[in-house]
């Protein structure tokens, strides 16, 4: 049974802006949580993260062009206020917060997730939907990666 719903344009066209939106968002959260987080390696793997999300949107802007729309190039106040919650975090924490940071940016890697999940249930062409599908599996690695790191500071 297939349970994919058709999606129109002006509704894949939301989808993708939201999710160029969201990849720049989760690379300012990834480097907001380098910035704050004290072990080395993790703080290298939020920036190589943060690169990750910018190319995300980098190989998503084309196809949404190819709509006809034009990307948005702000970011949302949800996450802006997910990485303001870190610097929250962070200085209550204090100095051993690198298990709270962890927590915080496996939060913001599911929700991720899901969002690219939504829009896998959609109709999508094979190039976009390959593209999605890739997207989506490295974000998945990344929370089980960072539940990985989070076990190792227990």
């Amino acid at each position: 049974m297939n349970t994919q719903t058709q999606i129109d344009t002006k509704e894949l066209v939301e989808n993708l802006n939201d999710l160029i939106i969201k990849n720049y968002d989760a690379s300012k959260g990834f480097r907001k949580a380098a910035e704050h987080i004290a072990n080395e390696n993790i703080a290298l793997a939020f920036r190589e993260a943060e690169q990750q999300r910018i190319e995300f949107a980098g190989k998503l802007i084309p196809k949404f062009v190819s709509l006809g729309a034009k990307p948005a190039d702000s970011t949302s106040t949800l996450s802006a206020l997910h990485r303001s919650w870190i610097d929250l975090k962070a200085s209550l924490t204090g100095e051993n917060n690198d298990s709270a940071i962890l927590e915080a940016c496996i939060v913001g890697e599911k929700y991720a997730r899901d969002n690219y999940d939504k829009l896998l249930d959609k109709g999508l062409n094979s190039s976009l939907r390959q593209t999605i599908q890739e997207q989506r599996n490295i974000v998945n690695d990344s929370v089980q990666k960072l539940r990985i790191l989070s076990e190792k500071l227990s």
